[in-house]
């Protein structure tokens, strides 16, 4: 480079990239940029490219430089200077030309491109237009302004952009006098149109100009295609108008440059001519018609590339009327001629339209006039009957009219709008009313009776019109209706609603759409259209990004008329009903906070979730969008409270709704919304993973089952409500295809009518009717309504004609929805054939509409597939009973198609293929259940039959089997069920599996053939299923155990190491398994976290695996990141499928530590995605496969979680740790989703190091260990333990190692360890030999604990050293309350020692109290620092205090009585403690123990009665509706000594209660008063028969005058207690203890009196919720045993809860509220939906005509000789089990039967089990229960209890009933799978609890709740005559130790021994005859 040029600051070297980059064509464009480096050489950067300044330019251009350049310099820097937008902008392409993307293309410039002001560079334009001197400086001006204007918005001024200097300068320009200037200037005016106001002003100015002198015209012209280039809407339409003006004047040019600039416009617009004009026809037409000119349309034509014919076909529906009404007869007779028709036959075709134009016109006679302009047209139109055509076609004339309206009619009264008074006029004329006036009654009647066929017909224009304009006429008149109809178009509203949103989407009608939301909320009525409110706000909400800038307004115009005209409705809204708290735009932000201001505050959480729950369900997209948005956010925000809700046991059945609701969502919108289903799945995952046992299956319709096959009226109707309620009015509401609705809107009025629903049968007068009606919902109802009175009719292009189909259908070239539509659709039109037949044959004749069949036919197909799964199983049944054989042959061959297609096949879409497979399995399953519920009618008919004809059924008689059940069995037969089976397990059914191999398990069986090969299918199965407790049951069934078997084993029971074992040797033995055994090693490997070793066989074995390889390459993705190995990762996922979802994780965890953020969304959006359509396919049906879905899905959000906080510099890690804590918690996963959480978080905190303290990954690894120690997998918790000390130095790593150490069995090391953690060594530098000395207090107290414990438990020392370790303790931390718990507990054990010794060689510490006291003041401290321990402390607490003081009390009245002794003043002592913390604690912690505090209330002395007292008074004040209950029950007793101590508690609680408040003695008072009416009520004699008792008729009992109540409604879910989340929370008073408070509000008049011998009364109680619930008033009995007994259920169901075991089988006893009025009378939860027992097994029996007669059995045991044997050979054979047909028949879907099964398994095994721990007896099948939804047993009647089933006259013998059918229903293992597994983990836990059940039994010995003196007759049989007696022996059994001289049993030998002596048939035999041993 030269001197010279380096001194000018011009590098050589751009230059020469310039020289070389661009031909001699950029000569100019080079030359400009040398003369901008020139002067401003810092625009340019190092390398010499040119970067755009902010104001250098500017100031150059003030400092006057500019001015004094030459001519040619200031032209080359304005010419470089025009360039400068398109570089910031990065448009500028610098390949062959310089050339911009926007400003140089030739395609659509939108102005919707543009970005906000670049204000330097706009005043540099504002400058230079004073400094451009000649005519080409103001070229390159103008050109600058061009570009600029492009890219950018200019500053406005005064509100508009044609206000600015710039802008007048520019007009100027465009009158220039320079051609040149003026063309360029026409390409810069259009680009300043921004809105309507700027737009209108520059077309007003186009047009002022166009007036000018003529050489303007030419700019005008091209102005106006710039316009139409760029504009949309209106401004286009206005556009063209002007041009085809050009286009069709006399002038040549101006013509011929119209012509040209269409073509260009249409061009840039990538549209024909034709398509560019189409949409504007109407417009366009009068141009050519006004005055007709026949060149003018021939210029059109040619430039539209049409014929003269076929131009007027497409506008002669705009020009005829008007043409008509401006007698322009000539003009129409020529179109007639061209179109090669008469004049009245091409008016005719438009009549409709002419009459509206002409009725609209303000014609003085409107029909005689009318008439005399189309005579005048033509003569044959003379004699059409003007009136009569009205009357006939009024609503379409309405329609005609009614889009006339305009936008400028909304500013005048109603009575003036021309269009109104047209409608008036043609209601008059409708109701044959000569008057022109008007009427309003007949207006009303009109509108009433058309408003649905208008509506309809707006709605299928809206469909059917392409262009905008003619949608945006037919929108205005949409709107022009709702303000004429007000009030009568509510009927409308799904169609107006479905139309509305169909259209808010474009651009060009969202003002018109939103002014007709506007009129809803105007014009309704107040009540209907605040129903509205949130699917207006959610429409808006969900659109406004979208809106135009007009929209907005009126969209903020509808949001400010809300807040003013419904401001009373909102206040009564809860502010989670509707959407508010989305992210909307700062526009409207003050609007919403005003909503916000007026809606009701709500801080509950359920409330919240209960409230987003309801609108997920909502069938709009629109409003469950915007809840999910909600709900997304306040998942956000509310985590942690989010966490404690989920740890509230009364809380799940909430989130578990809320969950079951949002896979809902994705199954509903998985096709359709892909959006909302990404938000659902994220709320999913924020929500978090809940046990599967939590999930909430959802409700199937298609259980229904249409016994009589579509052929008794009665059943017909229930299916079709059926179906109208569940699928065809939601898909109604979600459909925003108009024509789809019309479909739809027929059928469902078909329908209607078909069940004989309309207007005037839905009345209480047409009872059937009526009660049909009632049961829709709510919401179906306002949908249904208007289609009660509708009349809706077919088309004739739709026609009643019936088309088949050729078989067979299925094609793997199909996809699934069309294959199921085309299936149905044709099953629908075969079965209308013989469906019409078969009814006529009966009924007589009907129409085709009214055949069922056909109108179902016309909803199938471009509808949602739902209604087509629905209907298809029914029609197929039908079509099997009644079609011809060649059908039956043809729909069979159909399925077998399906399922002889290989899910892996290539030729097929697996996902497809899976639906496909659904579809084929309920159709069988409904086919099976038909089959089996017609029998059972059938069976039950000739049973009716044969006692109305006294005599028996013939032997020889099949029951059930008429021509329908044969064939149905045949088909089903025709069927292979291996081919069933193995398409479920294809399909990853594995219960439907499960299903099909036990029935053929069964057939196998009764063939006695080999079933082994089965059971190893059902062993895989169940492994699939993870549910171990079967596979070991199936198992014991094995009569050989090889190599698979063993394998299948070992994986079930989590015996991983014996798999690897076992796969092992399969490698080396089985040769041709080679890659099924390196599949299972590596499975093996991963799931014992050898990730290195997995990572080095997996390299090795890849071609070993053949098609397991993408399973091989997952796990080399995930041991790769769970190693860190960054690099082998990145290896493994470029082999990987980026479909699954361990490829998702791996990609997101290489993204994140790539930093690559945009890349990790991508993935974790599209894994969202790939899950929700997972969800969609699968159904949900099955909880576990639930559980594994919202698994990943919890895994995703804590990725996301992780990392941004990570990157959030304000968020510090103790609040992510606390909130991954909480989440960990709630978790309700096994043990290897929780590693795999944590080998997660670690991973990422390994990558983001830097973000986290070095103790993060410390607290990740002790929190694996743990979980590990906990799962017994000790090697893996010692890896952790190890790499926690050796990669940190923290005395907590040695703390989880001593806890290994023990849980190991390694006692002696692990005190060693803990000692050595406790007391470090002072010789030792390292920190973690330096101890616990430097933790908190609360970390070094519960590590004193845990040594004091391990102290105790390994008999280290002797009473007073463990003591004092305990005491230690406490001095740590006085606040930790586990501390207490145990100190008292040990305290406890000394007790239990010292009692058991005799009284001479007790300790004087133990006489005097002094262990008592000690013992006492530790459970009260725990009470007062937390309740996690008050099951375990507040009822022995009671216990010891209470027996001591009662001790103390007889010593009182002996002689040797010292008052101031030791033991005195210990009791003391405890009694003032007790009562000080008794104060404090909250109320509600009483509530356990409340019937424990009761029953004392006769036995204690006086002093200790005060406290108890006083105790009672406090809680009967703070929770009297909870309380009042049992503490009034008190008073109701006949016992001698409690009434006056009871009588003496209820006049303090009154006197409390008064000194409280008036109101609360009244409530108290009627309370009683209300326990008095319930007792009589009971107690009131009614004859026999009696059915009905009506409470008004009882004799000194008014319920009116006590009702309402502030007691509650005495169910269970009112009495459950509500702990705190967080244990330190207890004493906050704001804790809410009760999930619900539902008081009594009213009784039911009428009361239903069953049969039984008591004759107990069926009340129905009115809640103060609006619910009904039922109770079950008994007299005669005590049921306060009952009582006990379900708090004792209770208090297990708590423990059960509480263990990993039992909670993970989701262990329960299925519980009731049982009140007490009195001693022998009461109240007993209704619980719905149960069967009994007997009446489950004797439908089966009765079924399959097994006569039930007792006496013969007995008489045939009696008399036997060995009575075991006749048992066994006789009488069992007698009666097969049938118990298992009911599972299948009352839970038809598989996962529901397996699952109800196994809930039937695991609540018997519970109850059994405690039933043998209390003695309960009388298990007979009315006392056991079964629940209709789930399954699980229920047992009621517990006063056989404490083993009196031995005194009874034929003494029970078993410990619980487990008779065959029961083994039988269990499954094919019996009682060895779940049953057995249950009753062992319950045993144990019942064992290892005993201290905190057996206060609870104590309550038995204080309270006469059980006659323990025997009858004189009866013999001593071994029952317990005291109730110390009883209580001894259930600790027996709690302890194994049943026999007298037996040593403790084990569990497993015990739950044996127990199983034998249960099934034993010696035992069976023996039993009462009355039990049913036989069944």
């Amino acid at each position: 480079m030269s001197g010279s040029d380096e001194a000018k600051g011009i590098p050589d070297r751009p230059k020469r990239s310039f020289e070389l980059a661009f031909s001699s064509q950029q000569n100019r464009l080079v030359d400009a940029l040398e003369a901008l480096r020139s002067v401003l050489p810092e625009y340019f950067n190092d390398n010499g490219f040119l970067e755009p300044g902010s104001d250098r330019f500017l100031g150059y251009i003030k400092s006057g430089k500019f001015a004094s350049e030459n001519r040619d310099k200031k032209s080359l820097l304005l010419h470089a200077f025009s360039f400068l937008p398109c570089l910031k902008s990065h448009t500028l392409e610098k390949f062959i030309e310089f050339r911009c993307a926007r400003c140089d293309s030739k395609s659509c410039l939108l102005s919707s491109s543009r970005v906000e002001t670049w204000v330097e560079q706009f005043q540099i334009l504002d400058a230079l237009i004073g400094l451009a001197d000649d005519n080409l400086q103001k070229f390159e001006v103008l050109c600058a302004i061009r570009r600029y204007l492009t890219h950018y918005h200019p500053p406005m001024s005064s509100d508009l952009y044609s206000d600015t200097p710039v802008y007048l300068w520019s007009v100027d320009m465009i009158k220039s006098n320079s051609r040149e200037l003026r063309l360029a200037a026409s390409r810069v005016l259009p680009l300043f149109i921004h809105d309507l106001g700027s737009s209108r002003r520059i077309f007003s100015l186009i047009t002022d100009i166009d007036i000018s002198p003529s050489h303007l015209t030419e700019g005008c012209i091209l102005t106006w295609a710039e316009i139409a280039k760029i504009s949309e809407g209106e401004d286009l339409n206005v556009a063209l108008i002007k041009l085809v003006s050009y286009l069709t004047s006399n002038h040549d040019f101006f013509s011929a440059l119209a012509y040209h600039e269409l073509k260009r416009v249409a061009s840039a617009r990538n549209e024909t001519p034709l398509q560019l004009l189409l949409p504007f026809l109407e417009t366009i037409s009068g141009l050519v018609f006004r005055p007709f000119k026949m060149r003018s349309a021939q210029m059109l034509c040619n430039l539209l590339n049409i014929s003269m014919a076929e131009f007027f076909e497409k506008a002669q529906e705009y020009a005829l009327p008007y043409l008509v009404l401006e007698h322009r007869r000539n003009d129409i007779r020529k179109i007639a001629e061209i179109l090669k028709k008469n004049t009245a036959e091409l008016c005719f075709l438009y009549l409709q339209a002419i009459l509206a134009a002409l009725l609209s016109s303000g014609l003085g006679d409107p029909i005689l006039e009318s008439k005399a302009y189309l005579t005048e047209i033509s003569e044959k139109l003379s004699r059409l009957n003007i009136a009569k055509y009205v009357q006939i076609n009024s609503l379409i004339i309405s329609v005609e009219v009614l889009k006339m309206y305009s936008d400028s009619d909304d500013q005048i009264p109603e009575e003036k709008v021309s269009v109104f008074r047209t409608i008036r006029f043609l209601a008059d004329v409708d109701s044959q009313i000569e008057s022109t006036s008007g009427s309003n009654a007949n207006l009303d009647k009109f509108i009433s009776k058309n408003i649905l066929g208008i509506m309809c017909h707006f709605s299928d224009m809206l469909y059917k019109k392409p262009f905008w304009p003619d949608r945006r006429r037919y929108l205005r008149g949409l709107s022009s209706t709702i303000r004429l109809a007000r009030h009568h178009a509510v009927t409308a509203t799904p169609q107006i609603c479905s139309s509305l949103q169909a259209t808010i989407g474009d651009r060009n009608l969202q003002d018109v759409v939103i002014g007709a939301w506007i009129n809803m909320m105007r014009y309704f009525p107040k009540g209907d259209a605040a129903k509205l409110i949130p699917l207006v706000l959610s429409v808006m909400f969900n659109s406004w990004d979208k809106f135009t800038n007009l929209a907005k307004a009126r969209a903020t115009e509808l949001l400010e008329y809300i807040l003013t005209a419904y401001r009373d409705h909102l206040g009564k809204m809860r502010i989670s009903t509707i959407p508010t708290t989305i992210y909307v735009s700062h526009q409207i932000q003050s609007v919403i906070d005003r909503f916000l201001e007026l809606l009701l505050p709500c801080a509950d959480l359920k409330l919240m979730l209960n409230d987003m729950s309801s609108r997920c369900r909502h069938e709009n997209f629109a409003v469950v969008h915007e809840a999910l948005l909600e709900l997304r956010t306040m998942l956000l925000q509310k985590q942690s409270l989010l966490q404690d809700l989920a740890l509230e046991s009364s809380s799940e059945s909430v989130i578990s709704e809320v969950s079951r609701d949002l896979t809902g969502v994705c199954h509903r919108f998985s096709e359709r919304r892909p959006d909302i289903t990404k938000v659902a799945v994220e709320c999913i995952g924020l929500i978090g993973s809940i046990g599967y046992t939590k999930i909430v299956a959802s409700d199937n319709p298609q259980d229904f089952i249409l016994v009589s096959n579509f052929m008794k009226s009665k059943e017909n109707t229930d299916y079709i409500a059926l179906f109208l309620d569940n699928f065809l009015v939601p898909a109604f509401q979600s459909s925003t295809d108009t024509k789809s609705q019309l479909f739809l809107a027929f059928a469902m009025q078909q329908l209607l009518a078909t069940c004989g629903l309309n207007t005037s049968t839905i009345k209480p007068s047409h009872l059937q009717q009526y009660t049909t009606w009632g049961a829709f919902s709510e919401a179906a109802k306002v949908t249904l309504t208007p289609f009660l009175s509708s009349r809706y009719e077919l088309g004739h292009r739709q026609g009643h004609e019936l088309s088949f189909e050729e078989y067979p259908l299925f094609s793997t070239a199909k996809d699934h929805k069309a294959w199921v539509q085309n299936f149905a659709r044709d099953l629908l039109c075969r079965a209308s054939v013989h469906w019409r037949k078969l009814w006529e044959a009966e009924n007589g004749s009907i129409s085709v509409t009214e055949n069922i069949f056909f109108i179902f036919s016309k909803i199938i197909n471009n509808q949602d597939v739902r209604l087509a799964e629905f209907l298809l199983p029914s029609v197929y049944q039908f079509l099997v009973c009644h079609g011809t054989e060649s059908e039956r042959g043809y729909i069979l061959e159909e399925l077998l198609i399906v399922l002889n297609v290989e899910s892996n096949s290539n030729e097929v879409k697996r996902d497809d293929i899976r639906l496909s497979y659904q579809t084929v399995f309920s159709i069988l399953d409904y086919c099976s259940r038909w089959q089996r519920a017609r029998r059972r009618r059938n069976a039950n008919e000739r049973l009716q039959e044969s006692k109305r004809s006294r005599s028996g059924l013939p032997p020889e008689v099949a029951i059930g089997d008429d021509e329908g059940t044969l064939k149905t069995e045949q088909l089903i037969k025709s069927i292979p069920v291996d081919i069933v089976a193995n398409r479920a397990l294809e399909s990853h059914s594995y219960a439907r599996a499960l299903f099909y191999y036990e029935q053929s398990l069964r057939e196998m069986k009764k063939s006695k053939d080999d079933a082994n090969s089965v059971y190893r299918k059902l062993q895989h199965i169940y492994s699939r299923l993870d549910d171990a407790d079967a596979v070991q049951g199936i198992s014991a069934l094995l009569l050989s155990s090889d190599l698979d078997q063993q394998i299948v084993e070992h994986e079930s029971t989590g015996k991983w190491n014996l798999a690897l074992n076992c796969y092992e040797v399969g490698l080396q033995t089985q040769p041709e398994a080679k890659a099924t055994m390196s599949s299972g090693i590596l499975k093996c490997l991963r799931e014992l976290n050898q990730n290195d070793a997995l990572l080095s066989r997996l390299e090795s074995c890849m071609s070993d695996l053949k098609g397991n390889s993408a399973a091989g390459i997952n796990l080399g993705i995930e041991s790769s990141w769970m190693n860190s190995n960054w690099n082998l990762l990145k290896k493994w996922l470029h082999e990987g499928d980026a479909s699954t979802f361990d490829y998702s994780v791996g990609k997101a965890l290489s993204c994140i530590h790539d930093q690559d953020l945009v890349e990790l969304y991508r993935t974790l959006s599209q894994s969202r995605i790939n899950i929700a359509n997972e969800i969609a396919l699968s159904g949900m049906t099955a909880p576990k496969q639930s559980h594994e879905f919202i698994f990943r899905l919890h895994v995703l959000a804590d990725i996301e979680t992780i990392y941004m906080w990570s990157i959030n510099p304000r968020k510090d890690f103790s609040s992510l740790s606390s909130y991954m804590a909480g989440r960990m918690n709630q978790f309700g996963g096994s043990y290897r989703e929780k590693r795999y959480l944590l080998t997660l978080r670690q991973a990422i905190l390994t990558v983001v190091k830097n973000s986290f303290p070095k103790d993060a990954t410390l607290e990740i690894l002790l929190e694996k260990a743990k979980n590990a120690r906990k799962a017994r997998n000790f090697d893996e918790a010692y890896s952790y333990v190890l790499e926690a000390c050796t990669d940190f130095d923290s005395p907590l790593a040695l703390l989880e190692h001593a806890r290994l150490q023990w849980n190991k069995g390694e006692q002696r090391q692990a005190l060693k360890k803990l000692e050595g953690v406790l007391q470090p060594s002072e010789k030792s530098s390292d920190s973690s030999s330096l101890g616990l000395a430097g933790s908190n207090s609360v970390v070094r107290a519960k590590a004193l604990l845990r040594y004091a414990k391990w102290f105790d438990q390994s008999n280290q020392g002797n009473w007073s050293v463990v003591l004092h370790k305990y005491k230690m303790v406490a001095s740590e931390c006085v606040s930790l309350e586990s501390g207490h718990y145990h100190h008292g507990k040990y305290c406890i054990k000394i007790l239990d020692a010292q009692k058991a010794l005799a009284p001479e060689q007790r300790s004087a510490q133990y006489t005097n109290g002094y262990y008592h006291r000690l013992a006492c003041k530790s459970y009260c401290k725990a009470l007062k620092f937390g309740v996690k321990y008050v099951y375990q402390t507040l009822p022995k607490l009671l216990t010891v205090w209470l027996d001591f003081a009662d001790e103390e009390a007889r010593n009182e009245k002996t002689e040797r009585y010292d008052k101031k002794s030791e033991r005195v003043q210990n009791l003391k002592a405890i009694s003032e403690v007790i009562d000080a913390v008794f104060a404090k604690i909250p109320r509600y912690v009483f509530f356990p123990v409340l019937s424990q505090i009761l029953s004392r209330v006769r036995t204690v002395d006086d002093r200790t009665l005060k406290v108890l007292s006083r105790t009672l008074i406090e809680i009967g004040l703070t929770y009297p509706s909870q309380s009042w209950w049992q503490i009034l029950s008190l008073c109701k007793t006949s016992d001698k000594k409690r009434p006056p101590r009871a009588t003496l508690l209820a006049r303090d609680l009154r006197a409390a209660c008064a000194k409280k408040s008036s109101k609360l003695a009244s409530a108290l008072r009627a309370a009683s008063e209300l326990m008095d009416a319930l007792n009589v009520l009971c107690h009131e004699k009614v004859p026999a028969q009696t059915k009905i008792l009506n409470i008004n008729s009882l004799s000194g009992v008014s319920f009116s005058r006590v009702l309402p109540s502030e007691l509650i409604v005495p169910v269970q879910a009112n009495m459950t207690i509500t702990w705190p989340a967080r244990y330190a929370e207890a004493t906050d008073s704001n804790h809410t203890a009760f999930a619900q408070k539902v008081t009594v509000v009213n009784i039911d008049p009428v009361v239903e009196v069953l049969s039984s011998l008591q004759m107990p009364k069926k009340v129905k109680l009115y809640g103060s919720d609006g619910q009904e619930y039922y109770v079950l008033c008994k007299p005669m009995d005590d049921l306060r045993k009952d009582a006990r007994l379900m708090e004792f259920n209770n208090m297990i169901n708590m423990l059960l809860a509480k263990n990993m075991e039992s909670s993970k089988r989701g262990l329960e006893i299925m519980t009731y509220a049982v009140t007490v009025l009195r001693q022998d009378s009461g109240m007993i939860e209704w619980v719905t939906n149960t069967r009994t027992l007997r009446d489950i097994i004797r439908s089966g029996y009765v079924s399959k005509n097994i006569v039930i007669n007792f006496p013969e059995i007995r008489q045939l045991l009696d008399n036997a000789s060995s009575r075991q044997q006749v048992f066994a050979d006789k009488v069992l054979q007698m009666f097969p089990p049938v118990l298992y047909e009911w599972f299948i028949e009352n839970f038809p879907i598989p996962t529901s039967w397996y699952e109800s099964r196994t809930a039937f398994a695991r609540t018997t095994a519970v109850m059994s089990i405690v039933g043998y721990i209390l003695g309960l007896g009388d298990r007979h099948c009315e006392n056991i229960l079964c629940d209709e939804d789930t399954g699980r047993a229920l047992h009621v009647d517990f006063s056989c209890l404490f083993e009196k089933g031995l005194d009874l006259e034929v003494p029970e013998c078993v410990p619980f009933r487990l008779t065959q059918n029961m083994v039988d229903a269990l499954g094919p293992y019996g009682y060895d799978g779940p049953f057995r597994r249950c009753c062992e983990i319950t045993l144990k836990i019942l064992r290892e609890n005993e201290e905190v059940l057996l206060p609870f039994l104590e309550t038995f010995i204080h309270d006469p709740l059980v006659d323990w003196t025997r009858k004189k007759s009866s013999k001593a049989r071994g029952a317990p005559s005291t109730p110390e007696e009883a209580l001894e022996r259930i600790k027996k059994r709690f302890r194994g130790t049943t026999a007298a001289d037996s040593f403790a049993l084990s569990v497993d030998a015990q739950v044996d021994g127990l199983l034998k002596e249960a099934t034993d048939l010696r035992n069976l035999s023996a039993m009462y005859i009355g039990w049913s041993a036989m069944w």
